[in-house]
């Protein structure tokens, strides 16, 4: 059966509303911790300003270095919330826009925030609001603050129809749009400071965090330091494995109270691997199940919201196994998680039978289908029209220049800089194992020093980029930022959980191998009753 879209208007927008439903929960939350909140205890000092503007805003009206322009400059006064700054609105040929944030003093840092999904963020009212409060957080400590469209508007050409036929767009979306931006941005910073920036800083997660990989391999002289947030790295492994579980998880409709009832199962067999009964699932990759032993089955019907039809086990087992195409190992499965049911969890991101109408999984992965994994781009093409054994040799350039799975970051490497990624195990929009074993590759090619410039950190119980039923809030720039100017490598980052207002937990996120194990004395809520080491 063709999976189609009942309404075509509606499936172009229905991405844009629940995103921002979801980040603007998201970003009334990290107003309790989010990035830079350890600003204080940094030995970096980087809340120190000492260069003030050299130009009045609105003559940046009239800058022009080919290919970039200002469009508009604006002064904004100093408020309660905010320093006063220069909010610039630039572009750069063909169709390339950038709004960059120029405190009146300046704390001699470049801070750029990578897009989201398939990028096109409308950068005077973002659909993503936490882009804008990232920023606003930047400026708020000094920082000279920049993010971008990537090259096309997700209003006028939504999901991935910026691409249709055109080349140009999906090089800038692919990788050209961050570079650029990032070289212009820093020549107005040194225009209107008169001095360069001494560092410079990425932060993006999911499509953000591809940006993040792929300005280290490709331009790794273009940021000091990046942070690569569940990065959506390799578009091709991923949409392939989605187009054949996808099918598979739609037949089976799962309830989300289904769902809900696996994940107390699997927490059941493998909470204590951490030596905590505390809910999370430490380390998936160390716990193994039999899904057709631990999977009550249901007579003929389903007849409670814990049993399982045949149909239903066979699903599960296909999401958690690895994805074969001709023989040749593709995708890495899914690992074994504890709660899915909540807000971005399997509901926002996988077919179940609570969610009929929409699921971002299959939308972004149609998107890449219909006009970028193709020469040939065709609007109508769905999920179901695809054959993996046929259609995988056939996808076109573009499709391979949006992977960011280069292992060989030596020149990032020999420079100085130093990579974050970071990811939650529980995250749904794809396997987190996929994260797990590039960073291990990454290992495999560098060598033995390559923590000493690249580090990956597991969240257990974290969705996609945020939210889950574990800790998933966390300042990682300020352990970035000390670990660039100072040489202090993180060897732990302190999540934390809330409740409404009220922290409930806090955990230590591990550079992996290293996993986090209970003490055995303090409260399991509390990270230092944890410490990291490496696995048996």
């Amino acid at each position: 059966m063709k999976i189609q879209c009942v309404n075509w208007e509606f499936c172009q927008i229905v991405p844009i509303l629940l995103l921002t439903l979801i980040f603007s929960t998201q970003s009334r939350a990290t107003e309790k911790v989010e990035i830079f909140s350890d600003w204080r205890s940094s030995p970096a000092s980087y809340s120190e300003a000492p260069y003030s503007s050299k130009r009045k805003c609105e003559s940046l009206q009239s800058w022009s270095v080919e290919p970039a322009q200002v469009l508009l400059a604006k002064l904004h006064n100093k408020t309660d919330a905010l320093p006063e700054y220069c909010d610039v609105l630039g572009h750069i040929q063909s169709n390339i826009k950038f709004r960059l944030f120029l405190p009146a003093h300046w704390n001699g840092r470049f801070f750029m925030v990578g897009n989201g999904g398939l990028a096109g963020d409308d950068l005077l009212e973002p659909g993503y609001p936490q882009h804008l409060n990232k920023m606003k957080a930047a400026i708020r400590l000094g920082f000279a603050t920049v993010m971008t469209d990537s090259g096309h508007s997700d209003k006028e050409q939504p999901g991935g129809s910026f691409a249709h036929n055109n080349f140009s767009a999906e090089i800038d979306f692919a990788f050209r749009a961050i570079h650029l931006v990032s070289d212009t941005a820093k020549i107005l910073i040194r225009d209107n400071y008169k001095q360069k920036p001494e560092y410079s800083y990425f932060d993006g997660c999911s499509g953000g965090g591809r940006q993040g990989l792929m300005s280290v391999q490709r331009y790794p002289g273009d940021f000091n330091g990046v942070v690569a947030g569940a990065p959506a790295f390799n578009h091709t492994a991923l949409s392939v494995a989605r187009m054949l579980f996808n099918p598979v998880l739609k037949n089976a409709q799962l309830s989300l109270a289904q769902i809900k009832a696996l994940g107390k199962l699997i927490t059941a067999e493998c909470d204590l691997i951490d030596g905590a009964s505390d809910g999370l699932i430490e380390n998936p990759l160390a716990c193994t199940v039999d899904f057709d032993a631990l999977l009550p089955l249901c007579r003929n019907t389903i007849e409670s919201n814990s049993c399982f039809m045949p149909e239903q086990v066979q699903a599960i087992k296909t999401l958690h196994a690895d994805t074969y195409v001709d023989g040749a190992r593709l995708q890495a499965g899914y690992p074994l998680a504890s709660d899915l049911s909540l807000a971005n969890g399997w509901g926002s991101w996988l077919p179940n039978s609570d969610n009929k109408e929409f699921d971002f999984g299959q939308y972004y992965s149609e998107e890449l289908l219909r006009y970028i994994a193709f020469d040939k781009d065709d609007p109508a093409r769905s999920l179901a029209d695809f054959d993996a054994e046929r259609d995988v040799k056939n996808f076109g350039l573009a499709m391979r220049l949006i992977d960011a799975t280069d292992t060989n970051i030596q020149v990032f490497q020999k420079s100085g800089g130093k990579l974050l990624m970071y990811m939650g195990w529980q995250d749904m929009a794809f396997s987190s194992r996929a994260t797990v074993e590039y960073y291990e590759a990454l290992t495999e090619r560098m060598g033995e020093t390559t923590d000493e410039h690249a580090r990956l950190f597991m969240a257990p119980g974290m969705y996609h980029c945020f939210g889950g039923p574990g800790p998933n809030k966390f300042d990682y720039m300020t352990p970035l930022i000390n670990w660039v100017e100072k040489d202090i490598a993180p060897d732990r980052i302190i999540a934390h959980q809330y409740s409404g207002d009220k922290q409930t937990r806090t955990h230590p996120l591990c550079p992996w191998p290293q996993v986090a194990r209970y003490t055995g004395r303090g409260p399991i809520e509390e990270a230092d009753s944890f410490r990291c080491i490496n696995p048996e």
